[in-house]
């Protein structure tokens, strides 16, 4: 007896930009790196936001690479914020937003897409991703205070007086690593240590808030000298 996957067989559909190829970014991943990529991002397991448990195993039988090679992939697209991954959750950080056939301004997307993440473990990974789409949700686990937006604007061109003011502000300021990667055997090489807010003094919270605040305002002072916005 055949098993029916979706209506014809051939199982959920699911769309990506042809302009991907393309990406400069895409580009410099090695081939065992985007063929990881690819399977995260398409396979039969990921749902509509793109945030879901994965498997070693399974990328494994579905890639053909051996497991070593597997765990480098996700390192490297960990590292430079193609993904994220805490306790066995894998999170596609732009799935969602370059998903041609899904939107949030759509209400039943918006529903299906909160039911799931509902169902999910409560981790911070499951409260970054809410706060990064700006999903109105009750969650239990507390926004981070500051961290890094993926793939902000980048200026070819630094303005030196600008950098030289960043640097400044940044002066004295705690680092902190925007998403939880691996454990165990899956630990990333990133010797950046993420700080938990609820333990955090008051004079270190009172810091971070000012950072995030002067980064987003040197942020928007870039995209509008750049013409952006």
């Amino acid at each position: 007896m055949r098993v029916d996957k979706g209506l014809d067989g051939r199982g959920i559909y699911r769309a990506i930009y042809t302009s991907l190829w393309d990406d400069i970014d895409f580009r410099k991943l090695s081939p065992a790196e985007k063929l990881v990529f690819l399977n995260l991002r398409t396979s039969p397991l990921t749902n509509m936001p793109v945030i879901y448990p994965y498997y070693v195993e399974a990328i494994e039988r579905q890639t053909g690479l051996d497991r070593d090679e597997i765990l480098r992939a996700l390192d490297t697209l960990s590292d430079s914020h193609w993904i994220a991954i805490q306790e066995g959750i894998v999170w596609v950080m732009r799935g969602l937003k370059f998903d041609p056939n899904i939107v949030l301004s759509n209400e039943k997307h918006l529903v299906a897409i909160k039911n799931i993440i509902l169902a999910l473990p409560k981790l911070q990974i499951v409260r970054d991703f809410i706060d990064f789409y700006k999903i109105n949700i009750p969650y239990p686990i507390p926004s981070r205070i500051a961290y890094d937006i993926p793939h902000a604007i980048q200026d070819p061109d630094p303005d030196p007086e600008e950098e030289k003011e960043k640097e400044e502000e940044s002066e004295g300021k705690p680092k902190v690593k925007p998403f939880s990667l691996y454990k165990g055997k899956e630990k990333s090489k990133s010797k950046t240590k993420w700080i938990d807010p609820l333990a955090m003094t008051t004079e270190e919270k009172e810091q971070r808030v000012s950072f995030c605040e002067n980064e987003k305002e040197r942020q928007l002072r870039e995209a509008r000298r750049r013409g952006l916005i």
